[in-house]
C-alpha cells in the first residue's frame, strides 16, 4: 500500500471524528503520481453522495491533470453538520503535505476562526471574530488560543424571568447581567388571537431574529444586519392560544427588537400589545431566557464574545488569537494555498447542487476550448473614490504590470452601470473598490442582480467591506455572499475571487499584483503575496498581533492565470462602449472611464 494512504488509514483509526475516505479511482490522475506537485480536492461528504457532482469533480480533476500535469488526489471529508472540525482537516493536510502545493475545499467544509480585541478603551466596535483559511495554509506554524473573552459570563445561561413584552428599544431596557455585546434571548409563551383570519407580522431588530408560531417558522432572518424589516403571515382564530417562540441575538453595536402585526380586520401595522402575551393560559407575559453568547447555548464551555473591560488572556475559548512559527517569531511561511468552492454561500441565487454543476460545466468548457485569457483589466470605483490615494494607485499599477497601462480601464461603478461594464468580454481581471456588506457592494449592486448575468472577467478581486462574509461565528452559511455570486451566478467568467470577510482595501490586498501575479497561477500568486504581506505586518504581542489581513479569502478555481499567454494569439473585437452617465467631463469620458492614468509631462499615474 502506498505510504500516503497507509498514513491516512492510521489517522482514520486513531481519530473517530476524522473520517477521510478516498472516493474515486482516477486512473488518468494516477498516471501523474510521479509529479513533483500535487493538489488535493477535498469534498464535503454529503455533496460527495451526489453522483452528478461526483462526475463533475472527476472531470474537473482530469482537466487539471491534462492541463498542468499535476497529481490530483480526491477525498471526502465530514462537513460541519456531520462533525468535521478544522483541527482534523488541518491534520489531514499535514499528513499529505509532501509535494502538496494547494488544496481546494468543495462544499461546507470546516472553517477555523480567529479573534482579537480591536480597542479595549472604546465602547463601539470592541471585539472582532472572523473566519480565516490561513489556519490551513501554515501547516507547521503554531496557532494559539489565549483569550477567553468575557470572564464574568462564560457564554452560558445567565437568567430566566417573566417579561411583559419582547419589545425593547435599547439595551438599557434589558437585565444588567447581559454583556453590552454578543448575547441572545429566547422568548416563549402564548399569543391569544383577538380576531379570525390572516395575521401579518413583521420584525425590525438589531441584530438576528426568528419567529415560530404553532411550531411553524414564520420569520427566518438569522443574519447580523440591523433595522431591516422582515415579514411573515399565519392564519389565526379568535381566542385561540397560539404557542410562540422568538429567538434574538445581538452581536455588537446597538440593540433593539420590535414586533408588529396587521390584524385581519385592520389595514394598519401596530406594535403587538402586551395584553396578548401569556406564559400559560392564565399568566400574562412571556418567559425570557438570556444567554451570554450569540447562539442561545446554555453550557459555559461554549465560546463567547467578550467586552474590553473583561478581556482575559491566557485562558482558551476554542478560537485562535495567536499565530507564530516554530521558533516563536511571527510566521511568514505559509506552505500551501487554499481555495473554496462552496455553492451554499450563494444560495440566494438558486439550488446549491445546480449552481455547483453549472460552475463545473463552465470550467470544463473553458479548459477544453483553450480560450485565451481576456486582454484587459478593469478597476471599478465609486464616485467618491480618490484615485490619487496610495491604495488605489497600487491596484492600478499592479493591474498595469499584468495587462499594460494602456489596457487597464478605471471605471465609475454604481449598480446597473457596474453590471453593464463588467459584461465586457475583454476583461480578464476585475477589481471592485468601495464599501459594501455581505449581500451587496456599494451604490445599488446586489448579489441577486448577478443571477444568470453573462459577465466576462475570470478573476474578481474585491477591495471592499464584507463581500465574502459567508459564515456566522458558529460556522453556519449565510448563503448571501457577493463573492460567490460572481462565481456561481454568472454564465461566463468569474472563475476565481479574492476578498475578505471584513475588508481588503488600503494596506491589505491592494498590492497582490506586485507578488508574482503575472505569469503564474492565481493560487501561487496569492500564496506569495501572503508571505510577503506577513513580513511587513507590524505585530504586537499576543492579542494585538492580528489585523484585518487575516480574513482574506480565495474562492473558485485557483489554477486560473493572470497573463496573456503567447500560445494563444488574441484578436480583440472592438465594440460600442458600454454606456455610463457622464460624470465630471474633464476627468471622465462618456463611458465613465478615467481619461488617462498618467500624464506625458510628469509621467505620473494620476491627475
Amino acid at each position: 500500500m502506498h505510504f500516503f494512504y497507509l498514513l491516512v488509514l492510521i489517522l482514520v483509526l486513531a481519530e473517530p471524528s476524522f473520517s477521510i475516505t478516498s472516493i474515486y479511482n482516477l486512473d488518468p490522475i494516477q498516471n501523474a503520481i510521479h509529479s513533483k506537485e500535487k493538489i488535493l480536492l477535498i469534498i464535503d461528504n454529503e455533496i460527495a453522495e451526489n453522483k452528478a457532482i461526483n462526475s463533475a469533480i472527476n472531470r474537473y480533476a482530469d482537466d487539471l491533470n491534462k492541463s498542468f500535469g499535476m497529481a490530483i488526489d480526491v477525498y471526502s471529508f465530514p462537513n460541519i453538520k456531520k462533525g468535521g472540525t478544522a483541527q482534523a482537516l488541518r491534520s489531514f493536510l499535514q499528513s499529505a503535505k509532501d509535494s502538496l502545493i494547494g488544496a481546494i475545499f468543495i462544499g461546507d467544509l470546516p472553517r477555523a476562526q480567529f479573534e482579537f480585541i480591536q480597542n479595549p478603551n472604546t465602547s463601539s466596535i470592541r471585539y472582532q471574530r472572523w473566519i480565516s483559511d490561513f489556519y490551513f495554509m501554515d501547516l507547521d506554524g503554531i496557532w494559539l488560543d489565549t483569550a477567553s473573552g468575557n470572564s464574568e459570563s462564560q457564554g452560558g445561561l445567565l437568567l430566566e424571568k417573566n417579561v411583559s413584552t419582547p419589545i425593547f428599544l435599547s439595551d438599557t431596557e434589558l437585565p444588567s447581567i447581559l454583556p453590552l455585546d454578543s448575547f441572545s434571548i429566547r422568548y416563549r409563551g402564548l399569543l391569544k388571537a383577538p380576531e379570525t383570519g390572516i395575521c401579518s407580522l413583521s420584525i425590525i431588530s438589531d441584530n438576528q431574529r426568528r419567529l415560530w408560531m404553532n411550531d411553524t417558522l414564520i420569520i427566518d432572518a438569522w443574519i447580523r444586519d440591523w433595522d431591516h424589516e422582515y415579514f411573515g403571515a399565519i392564519p389565526i382564530k379568535k381566542n385561540e392560544s397560539i404557542p410562540i417562540q422568538i429567538d434574538y441575538a445581538e452581536e455588537w453595536g446597538g440593540s433593539n427588537f420590535k414586533i408588529y402585526w396587521k390584524l385581519p380586520n385592520s389595514s394598519s401595522w401596530v406594535p403587538i400589545p402586551d395584553s396578548v402575551w401569556y406564559t400559560n393560559e392564565h399568566t400574562p407575559g412571556l418567559t425570557a431566557t438570556y444567554f451570554g453568547n450569540v447562539w442561545l447555548h446554555t453550557k459555559e464551555e461554549n465560546p463567547t464574545v467578550g467586552t474590553p473591560t473583561n478581556w482575559k488572556s491566557n485562558s482558551s475559548n476554542g478560537i485562535f488569537d495567536g499565530h507564530y512559527s516554530q521558533n516563536g517569531a511571527v510566521s511568514d511561511s505559509m506552505e500551501i494555498w487554499i481555495s473554496r468552492i462552496d455553492p451554499y454561500t450563494a444560495g440566494v441565487l438558486g439550488n446549491p447542487t445546480t449552481l455547483l454543476l453549472d460552475f463545473f460545466d463552465k470550467l470544463h468548457s473553458w479548459y477544453n476550448s483553450k480560450k485565451p485569457p481576456q486582454s484587459h483589466g478593469a478597476y471599478f470605483i465609486t464616485t467618491d473614490a480618490d484615485t490619487s490615494a496610495e491604495s488605489d494607485r497600487k491596484f492600478i499599477l499592479g493591474l498595469s504590470s499584468i495587462y499594460g497601462r494602456e489596457k487597464v480601464d478605471v471605471i465609475l461603478a454604481d449598480g446597473k452601470s457596474y453590471l453593464e461594464n463588467i459584461a465586457n468580454p475583454i476583461y480578464g481581471w476585475s477589481t471592485y473598490v468601495g464599501h459594501g456588506d455581505p449581500i451587496s457592494l456599494a451604490n445599488g449592486f446586489k448579489a441577486k442582480d448577478l443571477k444568470n448575468y453573462s459577465v466576462g472577467p475570470r478573476i474578481f478581486h474585491f477591495a471592499s467591506c464584507s463581500p465574502l462574509e459567508n459564515y456566522d461565528f458558529w460556522g453556519n452559511p449565510w448563503s448571501i455572499s457577493v463573492g460567490s455570486a460572481h462565481l456561481f451566478g454568472t454564465k461566463n467568467g468569474g472563475f476565481v475571487a479574492i476578498g475578505a470577510s471584513k475588508t481588503s482595501g488600503d494596506n491589505q490586498l491592494d498590492d497582490l499584483m506586485y507578488y508574482d501575479a503575472e505569469n503564474t497561477f492565481i493560487g501561487a500568486a496569492y500564496l506569495s503575496w501572503i508571505n510577503q504581506r506577513l513580513k511587513r505586518n507590524n505585530y504586537k504581542p499576543l492579542e494585538d498581533i492580528y489585523d484585518w489581513f487575516y480574513v482574506e479569502t480565495l474562492i473558485g478555481d485557483p489554477l486560473q492565470f493572470a497573463i496573456l499567454t503567447p500560445e494563444y494569439p488574441i484578436k480583440i473585437e472592438r465594440k460600442k462602449p458600454f454606456s455610463l452617465p457622464k460624470v465630471d467631463s474633464k476627468k471622465w469620458d462618456a463611458a465613465g472611464r478615467l481619461k488617462s492614468l498618467f500624464t506625458k509631462e510628469k509621467k505620473a499615474w494620476f491627475y
